[in-house]
């Protein structure tokens, strides 16, 4: 299995590179991951959010 072998930050950059877009819905307790597109330029204006 490919997680295995990276490192923790190298698993970030992969998730990062994959998912185009996270929707929380905190009251609904649901998680949308919408995938990027192949060939996607990097996300701009991303905003992070600490638990």
């Amino acid at each position: 299995m490919i997680r295995n072998a990276l490192t923790v930050i190298n698993r970030g950059r992969l998730l990062r590179a994959l998912a185009g877009l996270v929707v929380v819905s905190e009251a609904a307790g649901q998680v949308d991951v919408h995938l990027a597109h192949a060939g996607e330029a990097a996300a701009l204006g991303r905003e992070e959010v600490a638990a």
